[in-house]
C-alpha cells in the first residue's frame, strides 16, 4: 500500500470521521472504498469470453454423441 496525502474541506473531513466511527472502519479505508467505487470502470476488466459461457446453458446431457454431434439417429 501507497501512502498519499489529500487535501479536503474541513465539512467533508468531518463527515469522513462521523461515517468512519458509524462504520467502525478508518477514514482512509472509508476513502480507499470510495474512490475504488467511482473508478469501478477502471478496475473492471473484460473477462475470458469461453469462462463466460460456462454453465450458460440449462439442458441436459445427451449420451448418444453421434446424433448431436452429426445429426444422425442411430
Amino acid at each position: 500500500m501507497r501512502r498519499i496525502q489529500l487535501y479536503v474541506e474541513h465539512d467533508l473531513d468531518e463527515a469522513l470521521s462521523a461515517e468512519a466511527t458509524r462504520l467502525g472502519t478508518s477514514r482512509s479505508a472509508l476513502v480507499r472504498d470510495a474512490v475504488r467505487a467511482s473508478l469501478k470502470a477502471y478496475f473492471d476488466t473484460p473477462g475470458d469470453a469461453v469462462d463466460e459461457l460456462i454453465g450458460g446453458l440449462d439442458v441436459d446431457p445427451d449420451d448418444d454423441l453421434d446424433s448431436v454431434i452429426y445429426g444422425l439417429e442411430i
